[in-house]
């Protein structure tokens, strides 16, 4: 959703580009890259944010992963009309003894005094009737949870 934003065109589909990254979950170049990295895991489920900054840089999008980001910076990214996205999520999410974390990318298109204006990349279209607020206090406290890591982009 932030390429097509940045490209100004519908190029990319969320489902084609997490395709892309199932099949290259892991990259390495030995011996230059003594680490592999990880764009998901598992394979099948969990995309990671160096991955998706990764992903839209390999595609001549510029994009930088960023950590313990502030609201300003949130902010100011967005003013100087570069996209933004926040990843969200609970690492302490569970149900009785089970253990249910839970991450989410999404894409931050605006900002009043008490809310943020987001879009979902798991949808397909940019529409206005798609506009989620998440209300400030119930935004940081997931961002928190997730070292307030943020894309930008543009």
């Amino acid at each position: 959703m932030a390429a097509n934003l940045f490209t100004e065109s519908h190029q990319f589909s969320g489902d084609e580009i997490a395709e892309d990254m199932r099949r290259h979950w892991i990259e390495w170049n030995f011996p230059k890259q003594l680490v592999p990295r990880l764009n998901r895991f598992p394979p099948d489920t969990a995309t990671l944010p160096g991955g998706i900054a990764r992903y839209l840089v390999a595609h001549n999008i510029p994009a930088v992963l960023h950590s313990f980001g502030t609201l300003n910076d949130l902010k100011r990214s967005l003013l100087s009309g570069k996209s933004v996205i926040p990843i969200i999520g609970q690492w302490t999410n569970h149900q009785g003894i089970k253990w249910l974390p839970w991450g989410h990318a999404i894409v931050i298109v605006g900002f009043s005094a008490n809310d943020l204006l987001t879009l979902d990349p798991a949808e397909e279209q940019i529409e206005p009737s798609l506009l989620h607020r998440y209300r400030l206090d119930t935004f940081a406290t997931y961002w928190s949870s997730m070292a307030r890591l943020w894309i930008q982009v543009g």
